[in-house]
């Protein structure tokens, strides 16, 4: 089922034996007046609570329950002591993986995916597509006079446009749409069962909104105005690669460059 989500405080049994960094015992759950009890009762009498420690902070708590009273004895309390202390390794070790795993797929600026995570998945999308038949498109999002911005105005202003770029482009996307710094100034997104046509679409309003909301700063000069070229390719019924469908991408994404910027272009897959 659904977890049940707890307020951050010590109005609960977990939160409370966080809080005071100690484990509690308890024989007789409906002579207990400690706090309100927050956690589902399903009949539980008896229950062992002990937080979790790794590398010197409390990283969460772990409880058993029992639908009898006085379930749990002193070795009982001291086997489950133990298991806490096995627990909070392996959940602190699950937690850096996690954290290092992230990290290396995510580009740092924008936290976005990186180059490297987005060939990954583009690959697992356009071999889905092959599989299933079904559609999906490639937008290329590049932003015009990027040079300009960093020349003008310095770095941290063009770091600021970039982060800028990427929050408008994923609050326009679909939540099943991938988007990636592709590199420099530009982006990746990668939208399955998509049309070309659906791409173009959403390429449009992704070039729209950037165009619409301007960037604003707490130094001069306050509020910048951006604009990106866009180039779209999709891949239907025609046997392609991932390759294939960067190709098409940018050789769009180059045509909206040559006829004027600030506008959207496709390109067949060939």
């Amino acid at each position: 089922r659904e977890p049940e989500r707890l307020p951050d405080d010590a109005s609960h049994l977990l939160g409370w034996v966080m809080a005071r960094e100690r484990p509690l015992w308890r024989n007789d759950l409906a002579s207990e007046m400690r706090f309100a009890e927050s956690l589902p009762a399903a009949g539980m009498r008896s229950d062992m609570t002990i937080p979790l420690r790794a590398r010197r902070r409390i990283i969460g708590a772990f409880r058993v329950a029992c639908r009898r009273r006085h379930a749990f004895d002193a070795e009982a309390f001291e086997t489950f002591q133990r298991c806490a202390d096995l627990t909070a390794v392996a959940v602190e070790t699950q937690r850096l993986l996690t954290t290092t795993r992230r990290l290396s797929e995510t580009d740092g600026l924008t936290g976005l995916c990186n180059h490297r995570r987005f060939q990954e998945l583009l690959e697992q999308e356009v071999e889905r597509a092959a599989r299933t038949r079904s559609d999906v498109a490639l937008l290329m999002i590049d932003i015009d006079d990027f040079k300009r911005i960093n020349d003008t105005y310095g770095h941290p202003v063009g770091d600021e446009a970039l982060r800028h770029v990427a929050l408008l482009a994923t609050r326009t996307l679909r939540r099943s749409d991938v988007i990636a710094r592709y590199g420099g100034e530009e982006f990746a997104a990668v939208l399955p069962e998509a049309t070309l046509e659906e791409g173009a679409r959403a390429a449009e309003s992704i070039r729209s909104e950037i165009e619409t909301t301007p960037l604003r700063l707490p130094v001069p000069p306050h509020s910048l105005s951006l604009r990106a070229s866009l180039g779209v390719a999709a891949l239907g019924a025609y046997p392609a690669t991932p390759a294939d469908l960067v190709a098409a991408a940018d050789r769009a994404l180059y045509q909206a460059k040559r006829t004027g910027k600030n506008r959207v272009c496709r390109a067949a897959v060939s």
